[in-house]
């Protein structure tokens, strides 16, 4: 049966944003608000929201008008779905620095989003394999590959010449990507 995936690791991209906001000052005392964004953006990535959150509203009480506090609180609240506090301090950030517009417009779509996750994704506990890609595949308009080795991409890309389906690739190292897809009738794939 088709499950959903949790919506916490997807939050990232923020996360990373917000490290990097606070990563340039240097070494602080527990007491000190820098101090205490790093450990709850550590919090965060340790999946201890609970301390994220305490965290950065400790930090952002010690200083008001760092937008970059009430974005972290912010991002703890949404991932813990306190939505009134999220979207307090979320305003709170954007009233401060207009700049956070665009990641908490991509938060809100997640929010959105994450309610109707079950209806985007199905994900199967079974492995592909040339006994039953077809039939896996056959529902879909679009075929997104993220696997790790050759003999699955071949069989991946081999179902969806057969069917006439884009397979759309896309992988991930550390910080870079790559993606592609293959979509053209006659066009390039795998084999061809």
């Amino acid at each position: 049966p088709p499950r959903t995936l949790p919506i916490r690791f997807l939050i990232a991209p923020a996360v990373l944003m917000l490290a990097a906001s606070v990563a340039a000052a240097g070494p602080r005392t527990e007491n000190d608000a820098i101090a205490l964004a790093r450990s709850g953006t550590a919090a965060i990535e340790k999946q201890r929201v609970g301390d994220a959150l305490d965290a950065f509203t400790r930090a952002s009480a010690m200083q008001p008008r760092d937008a970059s506090l009430c974005f972290g609180a912010g991002i703890a609240a949404f991932m813990l779905g306190q939505n009134d506090v999220a979207q307090a301090r979320f305003e709170c950030a954007l009233a401060l620095s207009p700049g956070y517009l665009q990641a908490a417009v991509w938060l809100g779509d997640l929010h959105y989003r994450a309610g109707r996750l079950h209806e985007a994704i199905e994900t199967y506990e079974t492995a592909l394999s040339s006994d039953n890609a077809l039939q896996l595949f056959e529902p879909y308009d679009v075929i997104l590959d993220g696997t790790d080795n050759f003999p699955t991409r071949y069989l991946v890309n081999d179902a969806c010449v057969i069917l006439g389906k884009p397979n759309a690739y896309g992988s991930i190292f550390r910080f870079e990507g790559q993606a592609s897809v293959f979509a053209t009738k006659d066009g390039p794939c795998y084999r061809c």
